[in-house]
């Protein structure tokens, strides 16, 4: 059993063998047997077993680092709320039939970004009629950018689970060129040219799909940053910085480049005014940033393909004053992004970022006291405790449900 145990707590490897995917089946049985009988809340009170299936099709190593919080605390799960999971990569020329969903409360589907719509909408379907009309699909989404680019899914789901969502839900009943709201951006301010031919108008969300649009976790719960927070939890705040400014962002040839093309600008005046600056002039090793990171009092995290990326929570674990464009359109979790209480929003446009980035170099107090808060909130969100919290709020949604099945 405790060989069982620990393989099953390791996320499927892309393309993994069919001794293995065996192993993790009863590695999920052998939860479910734990589980039996439901968990004694009090003398009179028991939480009955939920059953969840996660369908991903494992294309993507980012995208599957989506479902990683729930390997982490999975022995919390089955605990506090009675969830227990069986993870399955799916294949999609192959879709699971009813016998495959049977006995599942919840069924979870996820697709990677690139694939075909006239797929997803075959899958999105499939996997509706399949499942009993008892069990929830809740859809994990794991892009970027705040927008939904599949509409199908949403429709064909009981609930829409992005990693960061519009905190404004009627951002969402908009159109915007290029697809999301920041190709939309750089199209207003620099042309269609700027979007390089990329100029397909997204379509807007139904105001009764609004209510299944729900924010879950972003990055900062994925396994590697957890992993970096339990690594670097006691890194000291104050201790002396060499490196003024680090921004290891890439300016690729394409719309992002027009977001992120400011920011080199105003790095390259400051560098020249004498401060340390450290830009992505060659790739370095993962250790190597993390020592820059690690001796630099700020970090300048741009927009990039979404909103939110591992370098905004990668300065909060290493100590760095997180500096970064205005987050209060979005609503994220882990929120690190409370204005000069955990970060410091600058314009998109980056004309005030030379004045933030001075400022906060004088006066170090704050600078200390604003990477200390969010250190501290990161590290919170990490603890068993808060990652249940929000689980549950995502299950409440479905709770109807829940106890038909579980009856």
């Amino acid at each position: 059993m405790k060989t069982f145990g620990s393989i099953d707590r390791k996320m499927p490897a892309l393309g993994e063998s069919c001794l293995h995917t065996l192993m993790r089946y009863l590695g999920y049985q052998i939860e479910l047997l734990k589980a039996k009988g439901g968990i004694h809340l009090s003398e009179h009170e028991r939480v009955p077993t939920l059953r969840l299936l996660f369908l991903s099709d494992g294309v993507s190593y980012l995208n599957e680092r989506q479902i990683s919080p729930f390997y982490c605390f999975r022995e919390a799960l089955r605990r506090e709320l009675g969830v227990v999971f069986h993870h399955v990569i799916l294949n999609p020329t192959s879709l699971p039939s009813q016998r495959d969903l049977r006995g599942f409360d919840i069924i979870v589907p996820k697709l990677h970004y690139k694939m075909p719509p006239e797929d997803v909408s075959r899958i999105a379907i499939g996997i509706r009629k399949a499942a009993s009309p008892r069990s929830r699909i809740i859809y994990f989404d794991g892009r970027d950018d705040l927008c939904i680019q599949f509409p199908e899914l949403l429709v064909n789901s009981d609930l829409y689970v992005k990693r960061h969502v519009f905190r404004d839900r009627s951002m969402y009943l908009k159109r915007y060129v290029g697809s999301i709201n920041l190709t939309d951006y750089v199209y207003r301010q620099h042309g269609s040219f700027a979007l390089n031919g990329d100029e397909g108008m997204s379509e807007p969300i139904g105001v009764e799909d609004l209510p299944r649009i729900h924010c879950g976790m972003s990055f900062g719960m994925d396994d590697v940053m957890i992993s970096l927070m339990e690594r670097f939890q006691d890194v000291s705040l104050d201790v002396r910085r060499e490196i003024d400014v680090i921004c290891r962002a890439n300016v690729p040839d394409n719309w992002m480049g027009y977001l992120r093309r400011p920011v080199m600008k105003v790095l390259d005046q400051l560098e020249s005014s004498g401060l340390s600056v450290i830009t992505p002039e060659k790739r370095v090793t993962q250790e190597q940033y993390y020592r820059e990171m690690l001796g630099s009092k700020i970090c300048v995290s741009p927009l990039g393909y979404g909103e939110v990326c591992y370098r905004d929570y990668e300065a909060v674990i290493f100590g760095c004053l997180l500096i970064k464009p205005v987050m209060s359109h979005a609503e994220v979790y882990p929120d690190i992004f409370r204005p000069y209480e955990t970060y410091v929003p600058v314009a998109w446009d980056y004309s005030d970022l030379e004045e933030k980035i001075n400022y906060y170099l004088q006066h170090e107090e704050e600078r200390l006291n604003i990477a200390n808060r969010a250190h501290a909130i990161l590290k919170g969100c990490h603890q068993a405790g808060n990652f249940i919290r929000n689980v549950a709020s995502m299950m409440d949604k479905t709770q109807y449900e829940y106890e038909a099945t579980a009856t």
